[in-house]
């Protein structure tokens, strides 16, 4: 999260033509208010500048209680430049997972880093905008290979007689929570919220052993 943060403390992109490519924006380009604050990212200091992005009610946005009370030239700077210049790069510089002939987009994840039966297996759920959750096993530690981790379980986790509601824009996930005490996985719909088990062992001999 530090290197994330590092990112946005850095310097915007801007285009200066449509047809021309994006380019780091100088710093006295940026709106003011800005506000000077240090923090660590993995490798060194870095002293930079509060920018257009921060949050209503943090410094120096203070007295605002929502970003549409921000001051007009803060607003238009924003839907102008929605790049940031710097780019925090994947585990390994590589794609932690591939999946190919996908035909949605992903919209939430929740990670269960102390899966399995000794409690030391790292399992993510990816939710998707149409009703389904990926529960892929992370096993990068065992190097930088793109079969390092393992699409365990492709879930259709929608039900229309409990959410009631027809039609793609009901499909979206908008929200998933662990709890881990009860072994489920709560995923929130717009019109509804459905639990499924953490495990499935039951459909897999293998397992069960």
């Amino acid at each position: 999260m530090q290197d994330v943060e590092a990112v946005f403390a850095g310097n915007f992109k801007t285009q200066r033509e449509y047809d021309t490519v994006w380019t780091p924006l100088h710093e006295e380009e940026v709106p003011i208010p800005r506000e000077y604050y240090s923090f660590w990212n993995s490798e060194h200091h870095i002293f930079s500048s509060i920018k257009p992005g921060t949050c209503a009610g943090s410094p120096p946005f203070e007295k605002y209680t929502s970003s549409t009370q921000f001051p007009d030239k803060v607003l238009v700077f924003m839907k102008m430049h929605p790049l940031m210049d710097g780019s925090v790069s994947s585990t390994f510089t590589k794609p932690w997972f591939l999946m190919t002939m996908v035909r949605y987009q992903l919209t939430k994840i929740v990670v269960d880093n102390s899966a399995g039966p000794k409690r030391d297996q790292i399992v993510t759920f990816l939710g998707t905008e149409r009703g389904r959750v990926l529960k892929v096993w992370d096993r990068s530690e065992n190097g930088p290979l793109l079969s390092s981790s393992i699409l365990v379980e492709e879930m259709n986790v929608y039900n229309h007689d409990t959410c009631q509601y027809d039609g793609v824009d009901y499909l979206t996930i908008v929200s998933m929570e662990l709890d881990k005490p009860s072994g489920l996985l709560y995923v929130a719909f717009p019109t509804c919220v459905i639990s499924v088990p953490l495990g499935s062992c039951a459909l897999y001999r293998n397992c069960q052993k």
